[in-house]
């Protein structure tokens, strides 16, 4: 006999035109009200899906238990429901049952997942709906010229920005600081970086460069002793509880004396494992395929694919309601080291979180729930042509420089 659950992972939301007496709901009723409210919509976590809850299916969902299994004749019996209704919730992800078909199975794998992963749900939500798959950016302008008109039409059809400069509030007194520029190499670094989206594709990141970007990025750089044989890693970029739960997948395109692939990079022993080999206009494909068709990326040397680790940070921070947010800024801090680095190394680089992640996570074989891509990162010779798509910066100095 098949037994039924409800997911652990459910939202449910309310648009159209169906009303929930919410006093009914308290008594343990679901009462629906034509015509003066809004439609039932349940999220499913499991499947990424949105899906309209008939009367029934949202009376079957609030009284289905998630914590023990019911048999599927009894649940159609208790909820009046017809077994198609049943097999339907558990196509959408929205209960599981312990059937032995795959693609059931997998539904209740990850139910499960979600439940001993110490999750927080809401920023499960957030992860699992804002994961693409197939996204393909709209075309931008390929020149500056193109680029400023693009900006002036958008401009035109939804206002001016917020102005670049905010004010404040309202202050009791006014203190102006010293501007004293400095020099020497960190603060000439931090002025020349910059986001580069034009490369020279036949000039190959060399071996040295690729090697000092995943020490200096990536890589640990000191080690110290915890309770229960546990180390914490030093690295270069902060991480929330030294966790440092970003691993790095390099994407190479054209580095010299390696094949075009898809890579890990071991921190341990500071070494590539080649996962996939691929030539170079495949690489670049998969390049173009996994940064949602933003076409100046395909022409870079090299990507890196930041892969959180959720269930090392989670072990600390369990279903923390800002767990997921720390790793987001893991991330972050890590892409500003990259940006330095291939600075001081006279390459281009650039970060993007516009990514198929989910596309990415299936190239891995990652599920999504204990690993997942979060963003890309790459670099390569600037094209000798410049770069249209910057805009070029004037010098400014506070109180001394017109905007």
């Amino acid at each position: 006999m098949l037994n039924v659950r409800r997911s652990r992972h459910v939202f449910i939301h309310f648009q159209g035109e169906l009303f929930l007496d919410l006093g009914e709901l308290l008594r343990g009723e679901v009462l629906l009200t034509p015509g003066t409210g809004d439609v039932p919509v349940a999220v499913s976590l499991l499947t990424r899906g949105e899906h309209v809850l008939t009367p029934e299916g949202l009376r079957l969902l609030a009284g289905l238990p998630a914590s023990r299994w019911t048999p599927v004749e009894e649940a159609a019996a208790a909820f009046g429901v017809g077994p198609d209704l049943l097999e339907s919730l558990v196509r959408q992800g929205l209960v599981v049952s312990d059937a032995p078909d795959p693609e059931t199975a997998e539904l209740l794998r990850r139910d499960e997942d979600l439940s001993t992963m110490p999750w927080d749900g809401y920023a499960a939500l957030y992860h699992r709906l804002s994961s693409w798959r197939g996204v393909t950016a709209p075309p931008l302008a390929a020149d500056g010229k193109l680029a400023r008109e693009e900006f002036a039409l958008f401009s035109s059809r939804h206002g001016t920005p917020p102005p670049a400069f905010q004010e404040g509030p309202p202050a009791l007194d006014r203190i102006e600081l010293p501007v004293h520029p400095k020099s020497g190499p960190l603060y000439e670094t931090l002025l020349r970086r910059r986001t580069s989206r034009t490369f020279d594709p036949a000039v190959p990141l060399s071996r040295e460069h690729l090697a000092v970007l995943l020490s200096y990025v990536f890589g640990c750089h000191g080690t110290a002793p915890l309770g229960g044989g546990e180390i914490a890693l030093e690295k270069t970029s902060p991480s929330g509880g030294s966790l440092h739960p970003i691993e790095v997948y390099p994407l190479l395109l054209n580095a010299e004396g390696l094949g075009a692939g898809l890579y890990h990079y071991s921190v341990r022993d500071h070494s590539l494992g080649l996962l996939r080999p691929l030539g170079e206009e495949a690489a670049r494909d998969l390049a173009l395929r996994f940064t949602a068709n933003q076409i100046y990326f395909r022409s870079a040397q090299a990507l890196f694919l930041m892969v959180a680790r959720f269930d090392r940070n989670f072990w600390k921070y369990r279903r923390h309601r800002k767990a997921y947010k720390v790793v987001l800024m893991d991330a972050a801090h890590l892409s500003q080291t990259f940006y330095l680095v291939c600075t001081d190394l006279g390459l281009g680089a650039f970060f993007t979180a516009a990514i198929n992640d989910g596309d990415i996570d299936d190239e891995l074989g990652l599920d999504g729930i204990r690993e997942s891509a979060v963003a890309i990162c790459g670099c390569g010779a600037r094209s000798v042509d410049g770069d249209p798509l910057t805009p070029a910066f004037r010098p400014y100095t506070p109180r001394r420089s017109r905007p």
